[in-house]
């Protein structure tokens, strides 16, 4: 088929690089406009560009793609559209200028978590899995069929990271199936459950606070949900302290004589590698932590440096 691709950030790299490997034919990519850096002013390619411009593809942006860019898109004459992490809405005539119309893919298992953050959702929730689904695109967001769905388990070991590689890579296999599918006419849609439709907001810097009076088992799907950005943290002396590895730990396991009721939330006491803290339910231990423009540390190495003691209060 003769496809136009939309997309942006690293989440699109393998649906882009598995369509420039198959028999389909890529006639233009669309990605956002290019951004400058803070430090040295020099200018960044969105990744999606750079492979783009690597193959040879041609490169559209637009600061409002659907004010700007029907006219050239609709002279591609394309068979489908494809969108993945795009970053802008698309109009009805932009969804209505090709054949087959423009499909999306999608990281989650909708109708559950749509809009900006959906992978971030399933690890806040204590979701034990998730997913991508390959929906017809439709004005009202994420709302439309489903036309292929893949799958992948949550663990309280899993990371944003680890979701966002694996569904990247799922995403891409789905779009290439499904793409076969539409091609052969054996794609078979499935309406969404509208009452089972649940919404997520963008996530900000301000999400990656620790709340030290949460209990343990939260906090853990927190540090685990903001890895690696806004990454999740507390202060220390008026500083940041980022949460980079913690679990939560089996008060069995917790050989001290301390009350710890004794003790504000957010309350660190030394257990062999980790820095145990006191949540409001709960005791979680960090082995890994990052001080404000430092390199990240083990607990061993934090306590061992003096920076955290015995009885020291986060937040």
């Amino acid at each position: 088929m003769r496809i136009i691709f939309l997309g942006t950030p690293e989440f699109a790299l393998p649906s882009l690089q598995k369509l420039l490997s198959s028999h389909h034919k890529i006639l233009a990519v669309v990605t956002q406009k290019d951004k400058e850096t803070n430090r040295k002013g020099e200018i960044v390619f969105p990744p999606v560009k750079s492979l783009a411009l690597k193959h040879g593809l041609k490169v559209l942006q637009y600061d409002n793609i659907s004010n700007e860019g029907v006219c050239a898109l609709k002279q591609l004459d394309a068979d489908i559209m494809i969108t993945v992490a795009y970053g802008q809405i698309l109009s009805q005539e932009l969804l209505n200028l090709t054949k087959y119309g423009t499909i999306n893919v999608h990281s989650s298992l909708l109708p559950k978590y749509r809009g900006a953050s959906p992978m971030q959702a399933a690890l806040l929730n204590g979701d034990d899995e998730t997913g991508v689904s390959i929906m017809q695109t439709v004005l009202e967001m994420d709302a439309g069929d489903i036309l292929n769905v893949e799958k992948m388990s949550i663990s309280n070991k899993t990371t944003l990271k680890d979701v966002h590689d694996i569904l990247s890579d799922l995403g891409a296999t789905a779009l290439l199936k499904t793409l076969d599918e539409i091609e052969d006419g054996t794609v078979k849609r499935l309406a969404q459950d509208e009452t089972k439709a649940t919404h997520t907001k963008k996530i900000n810097k301000q999400d990656g606070i620790i709340n030290w009076a949460r209990p343990a088992k939260e906090i853990l799907r927190q540090i685990n949900a903001m890895n690696p950005w806004p990454g999740a943290f507390t202060f220390l002396n008026g500083k940041i302290i980022k949460i980079l590895n913690a679990d939560v730990i089996d008060p069995r396991n917790f050989k001290s004589a301390l009350d710890l009721h004794l003790y504000n939330d957010g309350t660190c006491f030394v257990f062999p590698h980790n820095i145990c803290i006191k949540t409001g339910d709960g005791i979680l231990g960090v082995s890994c932590v990052q001080l404000e423009g430092k390199k990240p540390l083990t607990a061993l190495e934090i306590f061992n440096g003096g920076l955290i003691k015995s009885e020291t209060t986060l937040g």
